[in-house]
């Protein structure tokens, strides 16, 4: 089965914000600490699988950990503690995958929505149309990266403002 045909089923809803961010974007590295709070993070994740019988499952890793130095060290460690496999996956991607966590049944046909995802280095668009018309796009601009600065220096990402006034016009 094609990754792309598969279906998301939200049994629970639970956040978990470790920030890797903030290690990623300050020194370029993920810290020890960070890596055992994640570890620690996706154990737990791995065990709320198991009571609710999920049989298969994807780990993606976004710009915190796609942009450090030592992100192939970090997915080796994660996966010598737990078990689980990440899969780093580029902006566009992560948009995808969003929008595929919506259900559509849910939406009415004739409106156009847009789902916006802010992230710690990135934010992600997905704009559906006409039940499942999909258009994703991602920025590199996240809130660790806006907030430090964020009244003196605020700059959209270059054509962020236009990308998605063109695509919500009627």
């Amino acid at each position: 089965m094609n990754e792309d045909e598969y279906f998301f089923q939200k049994n629970q809803y639970i956040r978990l914000p470790l920030r890797l961010g903030e290690d990623s974007f300050k020194t370029g590295y993920i810290s020890d600490n960070k890596i055992n709070s994640l570890s620690n993070a996706l154990l737990s994740f791995k065990y709320t699988m198991e009571v609710h019988g999920v049989e298969h499952y994807k780990i993606y890793a976004t710009s915190a950990l796609r942009d450090s130095k030592n992100s192939n060290d970090v997915i080796k460690q994660i996966f010598d503690l737990t078990g689980m496999k990440i899969k780093l996956i580029d902006g566009l991607k992560e948009a995808k995958v969003i929008a595929m966590g919506n259900p559509m049944e849910k939406l009415d046909f004739d409106k156009t929505y847009l789902y916006v995802d802010v992230g710690g280095g990135s934010t992600e668009y997905s704009i559906v149309r006409r039940g499942d018309d999909k258009k994703s796009k991602s920025f590199n601009i996240g809130y660790s990266l806006i907030l430090p600065s964020f009244w003196a220096n605020f700059k959209y990402s270059p054509g962020s403002k236009f990308w998605s006034l063109k695509q919500t016009k009627p």
